[in-house]
């Protein structure tokens, strides 16, 4: 009787302890304040996302309605890049046809 008591308080005492101690108390503190400062990174990413996708619409339109002004179409160059662009294919089509004219004396 005394021995079965005594085993029934130890197992009561051992499931208390199971319970109420949790080595990992810390470590879920730390997880908590990791996933709000995730949290937090992943709103100010969208809010960046959006505003570098207004801007470039922005810019787009800004672009077209100079081109549209200009009575050009955006084939024949009218914004910014065309001018560097076409420099380098008259470039490039330059040094392809020196190429050639030395091949072809060899």
């Amino acid at each position: 009787m005394v021995g079965e008591a005594l085993a029934l308080l130890l197992m009561m005492i051992g499931t208390v302890g199971y319970f109420v101690h949790n080595p990992y108390r810390k470590d879920r503190k730390n997880i908590k304040a990791a996933k709000s400062d995730l949290k937090e990174l992943h709103k100010v990413a969208k809010k960046s996302v959006k505003k570098n996708k207004k801007s470039r619409i922005k810019s787009r339109s800004k672009r077209s309605k100079a081109c549209g002004k200009a009575g050009q179409k955006r084939d024949k160059g009218c914004h910014k890049g065309a001018k560097r662009a076409e420099q380098a294919r008259k470039e490039a089509g330059k040094v392809r046809a020196e190429g050639e004219k030395t091949t072809a004396e060899e």
